[in-house]
């Protein structure tokens, strides 16, 4: 089961017909390809659950990246939590519950390994072997916060926008000293020596050493850091170097955990990491390895950020290896996302409306989304052959992919409408909803697809009784099924969805209650998801962040593609995992819903 996210159905069929990716056309022509339906909303950890579970979110309990807390109204995210600290090691709870594929095929005795699976922190304890995927946090217990060591002065505004932590640095005779701050007040001392001209540099870490060209990226580099407690934490970074004629700037990456002795535990069993890192070396333990956040924020180039994205999927190639060498029977589960990050950050170079296009990074960069598939595309062709012709191989995207020109600020449009009442003369911009008035407040918008209602009872400071939640949801729903752009009067939202008819089971109180499917090239806005309201409705989005999947579910459908052959012809993420079951010669898991793709007589 190969996943790669973020294929989007569009790109592939037109690279199919024009025969840049032969092997998947060779796959939908003796075998099968379908568009495959995504799920709602269609956001990855929502996709992926329901991939692996074969439920809905009502029983897999992932309804969107960001996670509202009923009691404080504060948004959270929605891929990881810290639970406690037990004998010094950070404990995770788990986001995801119900059923798996994975699960099952190892309670049944056939050998199983899942690598990447986004949302598999802390790993499934199971009978088989499991590297976990998106939602691993850095060290610091962040999604991924990388730091900037420069020595060009920044002012505070400046700091407050960028993503990542800033360290000033000084040289002397070509020397400067820094410390790298790490988890549990610890920190890392940094000497840096410039050759003349700038050209290379050599970074000493603690007992490390490293030399790095300007231009150049660094090894890996293991750091050995002691927390307040005492405690040791080994982890691993890397460095980019960049110079000009006035300044230096070297971009750290999030410091994250070192495979070969890991601070928590990111495998199942827990030597699993480190049987991997002795067979390929030290890899990317984050969740998110791309760094998207350093590339808006321009501390990486296009090109710098390129070279990441390619050293991720080397890693990921020799990893998948690793796991092929001796396969013989069972279930191998991988997932590829450097595909996803590549879309969302170069997809204005293929969209010449979008508000963010250029024409000379479109000269410059236009080819560097279909050059990514083209390589995964390679990459399945050596799957191919390792498989061979008795292996049974499905590959699946969890979304597609457009362009996002148009930012909405659904909190705003509820604020405008009376449903979102706001403190007088608040700072409408500050996040985390305190411009909000809750003791007026109808309902709330966070996270990317979600509304709430302040609803009594269950929200700490709800009004809204239950027996009036049915009229207040029908006038939202109302409301923004006749919401239109300023800007040219098109459709913003296309369809929105009441919570109750989309999901069921143990988990289905915590839904939203109202789910908005946004107008291709429409999407929330990022201060939407955090509990902002600025003060326009929609803005131009000018970010470098031009494309996404967060509409509605009809227009980002991902694909499926298998050796075998497939009666289905509009297949969901529900049924990939009572399909790999049925593969497997297993009965069907009675706790799926989905139901198995039939197959071609």
């Amino acid at each position: 089961m190969l996943g790669v996210d973020g294929l989007s159905p569009v790109i592939v069929e037109r690279l199919m017909a024009c025969g840049r990716i032969p092997n998947l056309a060779r796959l939908a022509s003796a075998g099968t390809y379908r568009r495959l339906a995504t799920s709602n909303p269609s956001q990855s950890p929502v996709a992926w659950s329901t991939m692996a579970s074969g439920c809905n979110p009502g029983v897999h309990g992932v309804f969107d990246f960001i996670r509202r807390d009923p009691d404080g109204y504060m948004p959270d995210l929605g891929i990881f939590k810290p639970g406690r600290v037990v004998n010094g090691r950070q404990i995770f709870l788990p986001m995801r519950s119900g059923p798996t594929f994975w699960r099952r095929a190892a309670e049944s005795g056939i050998p199983t390994t899942v690598i990447r699976w986004p949302l598999t922190l802390p790993p499934d304890d199971f009978g088989g072997r499991m590297l976990a995927g998106m939602g691993a946090p850095d060290l610091t217990l962040n999604p991924g916060r990388y730091t900037l060591l420069t020595t060009r002065r920044i002012e505070q505004a400046e700091k407050t926008r960028l993503k990542g932590a800033v360290v000033t640095i000084d040289f002397r005779d070509g020397i400067a000293d820094a410390k790298l701050t790490g988890p549990g007040g610890s920190s890392l001392p940094i000497r840096i020596c410039v050759e003349s001209g700038k050209s290379s540099l050599t970074l000493r870490v603690g007992s490390e050493e490293s030399r790095i060209q300007a231009g150049g990226w660094s090894d890996w580099i293991r750091l050995n850091l002691r927390s307040d407690a005492g405690d040791k934490i080994s982890g691993v970074c890397r460095f980019f170097f960049k110079s000009t004629e006035s300044e230096i700037e070297i971009y750290v990456t999030p410091l994250q955990v070192n495979p070969r002795e890991p601070a928590f535990d990111i495998s199942h069993p827990e030597a699993f990491a480190r049987e991997l890192a002795k067979k390929i070396g030290i890899f990317s333990t984050l969740g998110v390895p791309e760094d998207t956040n350093a590339l808006r924020d321009g501390v990486l180039s296009p090109e710098a950020f390129l070279a990441q994205c390619d050293d991720v999927m080397r890693e990921r190639e020799r990893m998948m290896g690793a796991c092929l060498d001796g396969f013989d029977s069972g279930l191998l589960a991988f997932v590829f996302d450097t595909t996803d990050r590549i879309q969302h950050v170069f997809w204005s170079a293929l969209d010449p409306g979008h508000p963010a296009h250029n024409p000379d990074f479109a000269a410059k960069y236009g080819t560097v989304i279909d050059d990514c598939y083209c390589r995964m595309d390679s990459i399945i062709g050596g799957l191919l052959s390792s498989a061979g012709d008795s292996t049974a191989l499905l590959i699946a995207s969890d979304h597609g992919f457009g362009s996002f020109r148009r930012a909405v600020h659904l909190n705003s449009w509820l604020a405008e409408n009376g449903f979102l009442a706001l403190k007088d003369r608040a700072d409408r911009d500050r996040p985390l909803f305190r411009a909000v008035d809750w003791s007026r407040t109808l309902a709330y918008a966070v996270g990317f697809s979600s509304v709430y209602l302040n609803l009594a009872g269950r929200e700490s400071g709800g009004i809204v009784r239950p027996c009036d939640a049915a009229d207040v949801i029908g006038r939202i729903i109302s409301g923004l099924e006749s919401f239109r752009d300023s800007e040219g009067g098109g459709k913003v939202i296309l369809n929105v969805y009441r919570g109750c008819d989309l999901y069921a089971g143990p988990r289905a109180g915590e839904a939203p209650d109202i789910v908005v499917g946004y107008a291709p090239g429409y999407r929330a806005s990022s201060q939407t998801a955090i509990g902002a309201c600025p003060a326009p409705l929609i803005q131009s989005n000018i970010e470098s962040w031009p494309g996404d999947h967060l509409v509605d579910p009809p227009e980002a459908p991902g694909v499926l593609f298998s050796n075998v052959k497939f009666a289905a012809q509009s297949p969901s993420l529900i049924n990939v995992a009572p399909t790999i079951i049925r593969l497997l010669d297993l009965p069907p898991d009675p706790a799926m819903e989905g139901q198995s793709l039939e197959l071609e007589a």
